[in-house]
């Protein structure tokens, strides 16, 4: 019953916030706001982790239909400074400031600045998809390019922020190789899972749409919760963008090399796929997802004096 009032109270502030002129997720973060410091049925804490999952995966793979690889190839050295160096060196700074300021430990003043560093897909992605849809910077592949960058640094900064969490509160039981190389094995299950995933769906034996939509949903599910069941939680997120990005960049070569009839179909499967997802992200995910947010923050637990 929860889940149902937070989904049509975010439902509802969305939709008001969109006629006065303000972004959807103002309204959801306030309903949640809203319903958490009120009598309102509450969302156990594993339901809440559940709903962030999933939200985050529908927006990644919007992200990985979004994205030209050609381009981002193309980009070369751009791409990749864009991805990497901007968290990098906003988690340093702030790792910095914190160590001379508050005087923190380096691993754990690293870790807060991954946290702070770290961008939010949520945001992102769907901003520069309405943009690449009104045609702004399409030519040079811009859009894209943001969107690859936005979804893989949140995933750098979740890798790095594991390992430097690990090294502050080592556990005996773990050494600290297996910390160390938690962050590249996790990024490598992602693209091995996301890659596998994306031939599996690009087989030619989904022929209707809903079986693909459905079946890429499932897909990305599957990862996140599945790479998270085995201590990689990092690796969900990849797989999730590589899935997406993988299935695309097949359906697109299928379509230059398929004869006439066929081509018009390769063509529409990634754009089907697109419009099914974003259908749910702005119905069920998106409202749940910040609706969520919006319920962490209790005032009454925040002491008076």
């Amino acid at each position: 019953f929860g889940l149902i009032v937070l989904w049509l109270s975010s439902t509802v502030g969305g939709y008001a916030s969109t006629v006065v002129g303000l972004p959807p997720l103002v309204g959801q973060l306030l309903a949640g706001i809203i319903l958490a410091n009120t009598s309102a049925p509450s969302i156990p804490e594993d339901w809440r982790q559940r709903i962030r999952s999933s939200g985050l995966v529908v927006i990644l793979l919007r992200s990985g239909l979004d994205v030209n690889v050609d381009k981002i190839r193309n980009a070369g050295k751009v791409a990749l400074r864009l991805i990497f160096l901007p968290a990098l060196l906003e988690a340093l700074t702030t790792a910095l400031a914190s160590v001379l300021i508050l005087d923190m430990s380096p691993a754990i003043a690293l870790a807060q600045g991954f946290i702070l560093a770290a961008v939010s897909p949520a945001v992102v992605v769907g901003g520069m998809i309405d943009l690449r849809r009104r045609g702004y910077g399409v030519g040079k592949g811009i859009p894209s390019l943001v969107i690859a960058a936005a979804s893989l640094d949140d995933i750098v900064a979740i890798s790095a922020f594991s390992m430097c969490i690990g090294l502050a509160v080592r556990d005996n039981d773990k050494s600290l190789v297996w910390l160390v190389m938690n962050m590249p094995i996790t990024l490598c299950l992602g693209v091995g899972v996301g890659i596998a995933g994306g031939l599996f769906l690009s087989l030619n034996v989904w022929h209707k749409r809903w079986q693909r939509s459905t079946l890429l949903l499932l897909l990305g599910l599957i990862a996140m919760f599945g790479t998270k069941k085995i201590g990689f939680g990092g690796s969900g997120a990849l797989a999730s963008i590589c899935l997406a990005a993988t299935a695309s960049s097949l359906w697109r070569k299928k379509r230059k090399t398929a004869n006439a009839d066929n081509a018009g179909n390769f063509n529409a499967r990634c754009s089907h796929s697109a419009k099914d997802l974003a259908f749910v992200w702005n119905v069920l995910s998106e409202p749940l997802l910040f609706g969520c947010v919006g319920t962490t923050l209790n005032f009454r637990v925040i002491p008076a004096s």
